[in-house]
């Protein structure tokens, strides 16, 4: 199953089409419907917003895996450095959003380019560089 018939199966679970699908989420018709056709691939604002509103997991939509949709209780737990320690809660929440965010480029980037183990090295490493810690990639 590729991104597109999971893009399908979540309108079809939330009974709605794509053109309402385009509006909750303030992006066009045109570029959902590139998204819905397998023509490109949807980008992190969209996959970000897909999470938002309708409670999608990014990591489902992009690989298949895991959970369709996020637990309600669900938060993102990761584990930190220890500089984050001496934030306060609103800058932990924005320290996570990034590297959320970040996860979310880097599964684009494996579905669109393959997954070999050296990518992933390679994502873990920079993760590692950029933020002191690893993150668990499926």
């Amino acid at each position: 199953m590729e991104i597109k018939d999971r893009l399908k199966l979540i309108i079809k679970d939330k009974g709605i089409s794509q053109t309402e699908l385009s509006k909750l989420l303030e992006f066009s018709e045109g570029g959902i419907s590139k998204y819905f056709s397998g023509k490109e691939n949807p980008g992190r604002k969209f996959l970000t917003l897909l999470q938002e509103k309708l409670n999608v997991s990014s990591d489902w939509l992009l690989t298949g895996k895991g959970s369709k949709y996020l637990g309600t209780q669900e938060k993102p737990t990761l584990e930190h450095p220890e500089w984050v320690d001496g934030l306060t809660e609103s800058e932990a929440e924005k320290v996570q959003q990034v590297i959320k965010e970040d996860k979310i480029a880097m599964l684009l980037f494996l579905d669109t380019f393959g997954g070999d183990a050296s990518s992933l090295e390679a994502f873990n490493n920079y993760m590692k560089t950029r933020y002191g810690t690893k993150l668990p990639v499926k």
